[in-house]
């Protein structure tokens, strides 16, 4: 008998009906003709008359009311190049929506991609809705993800400009999708990051956008965006310069003092990377980022401790780093981190050991149970870099100066108050010679000098009387 259509349950009632019909067809395959002409024309994979089998299955499962099938799919990715050109404003927004939808699946990223989206999402730009720009920003935050050559014909499209442009904007959901693409965009790539970089003030655009920023989440990306940009190579020394001649280090400071933990770990990974400068040093060290610093070393998230650790590396490198560290009281936090529970945060810990122990008052402190627990690694750690940097500790803790250096009080007086350094002169560098013994007096000598010998010069040494000829 024919299936109940006006049954309460319409997926049992559909699945009954099918059921129905290929008993009446006698048979459990239907087959479906398409033709291309009256489909789609474009689309490479239906290019020629195909068919489709369709087999009904024992037992269906209701289906969520936006599942799409594979079999629809395949039309999308052509439909979407026509509508997302389409002259009405709302055919354009839902087709990006739909579009971001698609791009977030990596199967169907590498179809829109074959399918011609890039070029008519890079036209998109000068729209002036906010919704399809919001949405515009987040399909190039998944195109990031489609490889070196996606990224640099987004590059090539000046997508990145847009981007940029999209950042000054008013709206915050506009911003805060702006910094995500191209924070997915600058990790991809170095093409991106070079296009930062290479006209020297987007960087600083960049950061006093952050600066005014409000939203914990927006600060976070951008000086992720900016991290990135530093740790580039090739240019990296050129947005260093950049970012430390618009006071960046004071706001890296300032954000590291936040109550939330993504945006000091963010901020500590963005003071590492400008110290790595002498400007960045010193701008740190007058800044007392040490001081701010070393709180985190106590923190409760090993993250955040190790992040601190890495920028207290590269601080106290500088020989005011150094005392400020030991001033401060943070040996004890020195020691109490050499623990094998996280060797991320020990190996940064030990780093840092071994930049402190060079000043030797730090080193005093040190020695006694910094040896304990360096000898403790090298018993227990089953990493060889572990034990390599533990062995690297101990020799240092052992030295009793540094040849290399001059001892830190005559530095401090000759660099720190001023005191010009002394000049030494070849003269200066050897003893002064004493005028040799006039010989005794005896048959085979005369006592009247030769004039004929010449003048024994200072740098030669003598030769003895009783060896003359």
């Amino acid at each position: 008998m024919p299936p109940d259509l006006n049954a309460d349950d319409y997926c049992l009632a559909t699945h009954e009906a099918w059921q129905f019909a290929a008993r009446q067809m006698r048979t459990e395959e239907m087959v479906l003709f398409v033709n291309t002409k009256d489909s789609e024309e474009s689309y490479p994979y239906f290019r020629n008359e195909r068919h489709l089998k369709y087999r009904v299955p024992p037992f269906i499962h209701p289906q969520a009311p936006s599942t799409v099938s594979a079999a629809f799919g395949n039309f999308m990715y052509s439909k979407l190049v026509r509508t997302l050109s389409s002259p009405m404003l709302i055919v354009r927004q839902r087709s990006v929506a739909w579009a971001v939808e698609l791009l977030s699946v990596g199967e169907n990223r590498a179809r829109c991609v074959a399918a011609g989206f890039v070029p008519i999402l890079a036209g998109m730009l000068r729209e002036k809705d906010y919704f399809i720009r919001e949405n515009l920003a987040l399909c190039f935050k998944h195109l990031a993800e489609a490889g070196q050559a996606v990224c640099g014909l987004l590059c090539e499209m000046d997508v990145v400009k847009g981007l940029v442009n999209m950042v000054a904007s008013q709206n915050k959901t506009l911003r805060k999708n702006a910094f995500e693409a191209l924070e997915a965009l600058a990790q991809m790539s170095h093409l991106v990051r070079f296009e930062l970089v290479k006209e020297g003030t987007v960087l600083k655009f960049l950061l006093m956008v952050i600066n005014d920023e409000t939203d914990q989440w927006i600060r976070q990306t951008g000086l992720e965006v900016l991290s990135k940009c530093i740790s580039g190579g090739n240019y990296n020394v050129q947005a260093l310069e950049e970012l430390l001649a618009v006071n960046s280090v004071p706001t890296a400071i300032r954000f590291i003092q936040s109550p939330w933990r993504n945006l000091q770990e963010s901020a500590c990974r963005f003071l590492c990377l400008l110290c790595m400068h002498n400007t960045g040093k010193t701008q740190a060290v007058e800044c007392r980022a040490v001081e701010k610093l070393i709180h985190l070393l106590n923190d409760i998230e090993p993250r955040v401790q190790a992040l601190a650790c890495a920028a207290l590396c590269c601080i106290t490198i500088d020989i005011q780093g150094k005392k400020d560290f030991v001033m401060i009281k943070g040996i004890p936090i020195i020691l109490k981190l050499l623990d094998l529970t996280d060797e991320q945060l020990c190996l940064f810990d030990i780093a840092l050991l071994l930049n402190v122990a060079e000043y030797p008052v730090a080193r005093k402190e040190l020695f006694q149970d910094g040896l304990v627990a360096l000898r403790e690694i090298i018993k227990t750690s089953t990493s060889p870099l572990m034990k390599k940097r533990a062995k690297q500790g101990l020799q240092q803790l052992h030295f009793d100066h540094l040849p290399h250096q001059f001892p830190y009080d005559k530095m401090d007086k000759i660099y720190l108050r001023g005191t010009p350094k002394p000049t030494r002169s070849l003269q200066d560098s050897y003893p002064p010679t004493q005028s040799p013994s006039p010989p005794s007096k005896s048959p085979s000598y005369s006592t009247k000098p030769s004039t004929s010998s010449s003048p024994v010069s200072i740098l030669k040494r003598p030769t003895s009387p009783g060896k003359r000829q």
